[in-house]
């Protein structure tokens, strides 16, 4: 828990945070497939990092309902 209250007390700018998102508009999609079909990552591999873009987006939703 003392992560959480950590990172909720952090802000970035919106410029920061529209930056980002825009970043992952334009990489997310393209790896993300690039992970499924590669064939010499394992099921491990392939979760960790789906997983990361996925935590990617959550950091920057939640950052973007910060600034709203």
């Amino acid at each position: 828990m003392p992560c959480l209250a950590l990172l909720a007390s952090c802000s970035v700018s919106s410029k920061y945070v529209k930056a980002d998102r825009l970043t992952y508009r334009a990489i997310a999609h393209e790896y993300r497939e690039y992970v499924r079909y590669d064939l010499k990552l394992d099921a491990r591999e392939k979760r960790n990092r789906l997983d990361t873009v996925m935590s990617w987006d959550i950091r920057i939703t939640a950052a973007e309902l910060g600034h709203k």
